[in-house]
């Protein structure tokens, strides 16, 4: 009986450490675009690219979701299986941003950078014309 004991105990302390330290908090990086500070989520390999908000059902006010490209290219976003609608900002290999573009939650069709692109800032839907950030405005990490 003792056995059984431990080794549901064991079975279950084993568990649920794995969930516990299998969970690794993202890394944050803070942006400044013309005095707005962002923290935002740090997406710089591929499956942190592809899983991006996804499933999200809210983004903290003044975050957002950083993506940093391999090398510069015409990348494509998709809001399959997002849950929020959100505004996403290309940026250039200079920090400049090139276009910013709405997305809408669920949309199936992809939103292109029109130009190549290093990086790209999703944000809550608004949250770039609420802030007067538009293309050309430059983008600094703190």
């Amino acid at each position: 009986m003792r056995i059984v004991r431990f080794s549901v105990f064991l079975f279950f302390f084993l568990f649920f450490n794995s969930l516990f330290f299998s969970y690794a908090q993202p890394e944050i990086t803070k942006i400044e675009i013309k005095k707005n500070i962002i923290l935002a989520e740090t997406a710089k390999d591929p499956s942190a690219r592809q899983l991006g908000l996804k499933f999200r059902a809210q983004l903290p006010q003044d975050s957002g979701m950083f993506f940093i490209f391999d090398s510069p290219g015409n990348y494509g976003f998709v809001m399959g299986d997002v849950l929020i609608d959100l505004d996403i900002a290309f940026i250039d290999e200079n920090l400049d941003i090139a276009q910013i573009e709405r997305m809408f939650k669920g949309e199936k069709n992809v939103i292109y950078s029109k130009n190549k692109i290093l990086f790209a800032l999703e944000m809550n839907k608004g949250y770039f014309e609420s802030h007067d950030i538009h293309a050309g405005d430059k983008l600094t990490f703190k």
